[in-house]
């Protein structure tokens, strides 16, 4: 009797360790967005929004996002830089709040494109490969960010993610709204996981 009790006890540790240091899953989608604000038919000015949903799929870690910048590659040569939670007050929204076990939370940035950053660059991540040799317009969006993980009062260390989302290129579309003089170009990438 004393054997089965002690073994239950066990039983009981080893579950509750194994559901507190289940592994903790992100899963990043991002939107695209390229307009064209046309302005009495002038050279058009060229605006890139980025939109990335965070997916937390953990069934017991919170996971704080400490910093999150996003490369979107319009080629394989060229990328625009979107940084997301630059400004103070997202930088502190960032910085206290927990995104609670599976849920998930969306970020938005948009950047004036004025010039574009070729190789090399300063990133540890590898160029995405070239898009489709008949569509140059096959954005990738690589996410670059430092997370933290909570399994109530503890926290894990700091945890630095790179994914790459490529270019859906099924889902791609484009408006233009007459009255505004305003061309949208959308694209919608795959998912990537951490």
């Amino acid at each position: 009797m004393a054997a089965m009790i002690g073994t239950l006890a066990l039983l009981a540790v080893a579950c509750s360790v194994t559901v507190v240091l289940s592994p903790a899953h992100l899963v990043f989608g991002a939107l695209v967005r390229e307009d064209h604000y046309y302005y009495n038919r002038t050279a058009p000015e060229r605006q890139i929004n980025v939109t990335i949903t965070a997916n937390n799929t953990s069934k017991h870690a919170k996971v704080r996002y400490l910093s999150m910048k996003t490369e979107v590659w319009l080629d394989d040569k060229d990328w625009v830089p979107v940084d997301l939670g630059t400004d103070n007050k997202t930088s502190n929204q960032f910085r206290t709040w927990w995104q609670p076990p599976d849920s998930s939370t969306q970020l938005t940035a948009g950047v004036n494109v004025l010039e574009t950053y070729g190789l090399p660059r300063s990133s540890s991540a590898p160029p995405p490969p070239p898009g489709s040799s008949n569509d140059n317009k096959d954005y990738t969006v690589v996410i670059k960010t430092q997370v933290q993980f909570r399994y109530g009062p503890a926290h894990t260390r700091l945890y630095s993610i790179i994914v790459t989302c490529p270019c859906n290129t099924n889902l791609t579309r484009y408006y233009y709204d007459s009255k505004t003089d305003v061309g949208h170009l959308y694209f919608i990438n795959d998912v990537c996981t951490y």
